[in-house]
């Protein structure tokens, strides 16, 4: 699946099931994205091979908020 800015994807994290949400996608200098977890916190870099393996689907931030 190609990772695309607004893509979610789930991540354990100390414990608990995290979900963050794709704000950037980066090629260079290699093949990256800048993610946010949904309910807040800082902004992390992440390898985007990584990422597709763990991309959901597309959620808008509105469905999500519903959850």
């Amino acid at each position: 699946m190609t990772v695309v800015a607004g893509s979610t994807f789930e991540r354990l994290v100390g414990g608990r099931l995290t979900t963050y949400v794709v704000k950037a996608v980066r090629w260079a200098p290699f093949q990256y994205a800048e993610v946010e977890p949904v309910k807040g916190g800082r902004r992390q870099s992440m390898p985007l091979r990584e990422i597709e393996e763990r991309v959901v689907d597309f959620r808008s931030l509105e469905e999500l908020a519903d959850l």
